[in-house]
C-alpha cells in the first residue's frame, strides 16, 4: 500500500508539550484575553467531511516484467478501501476496524518514511512478519 507524506503526518500525532499546549481564552502569562473567533463559522462545518476514504491499488504489471495489454492505460486492482474517521481518529479497513497492532505499524511505518529512513515505494513489514515477501519493483528505465 502506497501512503503519502500528507496522509502520514496525519497518522503519525504530534503531542505537544503540557507547558505549550494552546488554552482558550488566556496568554502565555495566564491573564485573560478576548477570544481569537469574532465571526460564527459553524456554516462551513458542512463543508469538511466526516471521514476520508481512498482506495488501495495494485498494478500487476508494475512489479513485473510483463507488458499490460493493448487498450489498458491503468490496470490497477482495487485490493480495499482505506476509511479515517476525523473525529473519532480512527481507521477502518474495508469497513473493519484496525486493531492497535494493525495501526501502530501504520504509524510506524510513516514515521520512518516522514525521516527519510525508508524510500518512497518501498515496502514496510511489521515487525515479526515471517510470511511472503512481495517482488522488488522492476527498475524504470
Amino acid at each position: 500500500m502506497d501512503i503519502d507524506a500528507e496522509t502520514c503526518r496525519r497518522l503519525v500525532r504530534h503531542v505537544p508539550d503540557p507547558d505549550v499546549t494552546y488554552r482558550p481564552g488566556v496568554d502565555v502569562r495566564g491573564r485573560p484575553v478576548p477570544s481569537a473567533d469574532l465571526h460564527d463559522y459553524s456554516a462551513f462545518e458542512a463543508l469538511v467531511p466526516d471521514t476520508v476514504t481512498f482506495h488501495v491499488v495494485l498494478d500487476p504489471f508494475e512489479a513485473t516484467d510483463a507488458v499490460p495489454p493493448r487498450g489498458i492505460e491503468s490496470p490497477g486492482m482495487v485490493l480495499g478501501t482505506v476509511s479515517y474517521d476525523i473525529s473519532r481518529d480512527a481507521f477502518t479497513v474495508n469497513g473493519r476496524p484496525v486493531t492497535s497492532g494493525e495501526e501502530a505499524t501504520l504509524r510506524s511505518a510513516c514515521r520512518r518514511g516522514l525521516r527519510g529512513q525508508v524510500a518512497p515505494g518501498a515496502v514496510v513489514y511489521p515487525e515479526g512478519y515471517d510470511g511472503p515477501r512481495l517482488p522488488g519493483r522492476k527498475p524504470v528505465p
